[in-house]
């Protein structure tokens, strides 16, 4: 999102950032060290009580998606796959980031489910509008 703004505020590549961006941009290469912190198991396991959970977020800057498997009997959680997307430059409404968000969702899931054959599918989301639209 920040090169988003880089882009917006009309900055050349020989420029200059902004005070504002400078920090920014310091921030998150700050940050970056952090990432290596992050596991993520790559053994998946699937069994018949499996469910497949897909969960989509928005906000006025970026939506996303994530797919993660879930057993109930063993309290097995596994990340799947994700997707995320920086809103457009175009305003856009909440509602239409939403439907934008549950398209991703559905993208989403449907290339873990067409890789695994796995056809359980249980939908969640922080959208309003979608619950109308479904």
């Amino acid at each position: 999102m920040v090169l988003q703004e880089i882009w917006l505020e009309g900055t050349e590549w020989d420029e200059s950032l902004s005070k504002d961006l400078q920090t920014k941009v310091k921030t998150w290469i700050s940050e970056m060290p952090s990432l290596s912190q992050v596991k993520i198991d790559r053994n998946i396991n699937i069994t018949e009580d499996s469910q497949i959970h897909t969960f989509v977020d928005v906000s006025s800057e970026a939506y996303g998606a994530v797919v993660y498997t879930c057993t109930e009997d063993d309290n097995d959680v596994n990340f799947v796959i994700s997707k995320s997307r920086v809103a457009p430059l175009k305003s856009v409404s909440i509602p239409r980031l939403e439907l934008m968000g549950a398209v991703l969702g559905l993208h989403t899931k449907g290339v873990y489910s067409l890789e695994n054959r796995h056809d359980i599918l249980v939908r969640q989301h922080e959208c309003s509008m979608v619950d109308t639209w479904t």
